[in-house]
């Protein structure tokens, strides 16, 4: 597992070390949410909910989590699942494209690939997927999320 990187204010195209901080928990539902489910949750949200559109890669040989949101390749890595469902992920790569080759690296084992070399650059999520070795079991899932972020205790 590679550092966790990402792009500060004052870099163009170069990458900065960053601290992944303490691994997260995350609950997340899928489909319809019970206002019952959510009415238990209190009043506790942190922030307005937000939406976005992000697209996932998903593989038949790996938990981890690769997206893109905003112009920004995420990967995080699940670490354990509590027994009610509580995910705990941690944060191994934020960067931009184009992708250098440690990025690659790091996306490609993230979903359980084997390493390969990319034909052409990977500037975009289009061109990462072009350049997956062929017969993966890697699928593109497009969604829109509404995040809602809360404090628990």
């Amino acid at each position: 597992m590679t550092a966790m990187r990402q792009r500060t204010p004052e870099e163009d195209t170069g990458r900065a070390g960053v601290d992944s901080g303490p691994f997260r928990w995350e609950w997340r539902w899928i489909g319809y949410q019970s206002p019952v489910q959510l009415a238990r949750l209190g009043s506790s949200w942190s922030r307005p909910p937000t939406r976005t559109a992000e697209v996932y890669l998903v593989s038949a040989n790996s938990p981890h989590n690769v997206k893109v949101r905003e112009g920004s390749i995420e990967v995080k890595r699940l670490r354990r699942v509590s027994g009610d469902g509580l995910e705990q992920w941690s944060p191994s790569l934020r960067t931009g494209f184009p992708l250098l080759p440690g990025d690659w690296r790091e996306v490609l084992d993230a979903l359980g690939v084997p390493a390969s070399t990319p034909e052409m650059p990977v500037s975009s999520i289009d061109a990462l997927c072009a350049s997956l070795p062929p017969g993966v079991p890697v699928r593109r899932i497009d969604v829109i999320k509404r995040r809602s972020r809360l404090v628990v205790g």
